[in-house]
């Protein structure tokens, strides 16, 4: 599988790129709500599901273009407290539990 250049998926979707600060913004939240294994996931479920009904939205741009790159930005974050974290559109997060860890 090719490698995927971040700047080039930021420049044909511009949202997409947006997602650099916005995922590390819901990962802090996220950690600061001290969530269980299993309320992180079934929240990450919502998003998904959100997602999978709106998520042309971010693609297309209409007015649920916002709530759809919100759960977008969430669901990732939500994805990135899992071991190893999480890749998409050749970008990487990966967080902890731990105030004291960091987000990356």
């Amino acid at each position: 599988m090719a490698a995927i250049d971040p700047a080039e998926v930021s420049a044909k979707n511009p949202a997409l790129g947006l997602l650099t600060v916005a995922v590390p913004m819901w990962i802090d939240q996220i950690r600061a709500e001290h969530l269980t294994d299993d309320q992180r996931i079934a929240r990450a479920k919502r998003c998904g599901d959100h997602i999978a009904h709106h998520g042309d939205a971010i693609l297309y741009r209409d007015k649920k273009t916002p709530q759809a790159f919100n759960a977008l930005a969430e669901g990732l974050a939500l994805a990135a407290f899992q071991p190893g974290g999480v890749s998409f559109a050749g970008m990487h997060w990966e967080a902890t539990t731990d105030p004291e860890g960091g987000s990356r």
